[in-house]
């Protein structure tokens, strides 16, 4: 009998302290990824000191701002950390962060080939098992303005007076609330 009583109340404390974990994850989640992005928005504007221009990536659309996604295909993440001899002549490290366990997996992944992503503590919304990268928007045409994505309702643009912007979709991956309140991370 009191073996039972024993077995009740651990149980009991279980279904409450599991739950409360699994909050305090998600909670340090976003705390690791608004660091990131603020450090991404700082490395930029260390760039910004260093050559007195942003990186010369040009966006598909002549005179507007860029956006470059911190994955594998983007000159963005070489650049930063000083091994793109190209557009960073003076290898000047201007981001560090913890290295990712694999590709597409949390953090800083180099892989053998040399591609370079950095990803965002989130798995992808779709239950996958890849994590998403984070977004970087440059001021390319030099107005301190950009129309970044809204982190209201359903998506759409605002204008900030900035000339970087840094951003993660959250835990859904997707941009806005759709419809409840958004979790997307920003560093405007």
């Amino acid at each position: 009998m009191e073996l039972m009583v024993v077995i009740t109340i651990i149980a009991i404390l279980s279904s409450i302290i599991i739950p409360a974990g699994h909050a305090v994850q998600g909670n340090m989640k976003k705390v690791q990824a608004q660091k990131t992005c603020t450090e991404l928005r700082t490395a930029l504007m260390s760039y910004f000191s260093e050559y007195k221009r942003f990186p010369p990536f040009t966006s598909t659309n002549a005179g507007t701002d860029s956006t470059f996604a911190t994955d594998s295909s983007s000159p963005m993440m070489p650049t930063l950390l000083g091994v793109d001899a190209v557009n960073n002549r003076r290898s000047v490290q201007f981001f560090s962060t913890r290295p990712a366990k694999g590709q597409g997996l949390p953090g800083l992944y180099r892989g053998q080939n040399g591609a370079i992503e950095l990803l965002d503590p989130f798995l992808s919304a779709a239950g996958g098992s890849t994590s998403n990268p984070y977004y970087i928007m440059v001021d390319s045409n030099y107005d301190n303005s950009l129309m970044v994505p809204a982190r209201g309702a359903n998506g759409g643009t605002e204008e900030i007076f900035s000339n970087v912007a840094v951003w993660s979709y959250g835990i859904d991956g997707v941009q806005g609330s759709q419809g409840k309140s958004s979790d997307d991370i920003t560093a405007y």
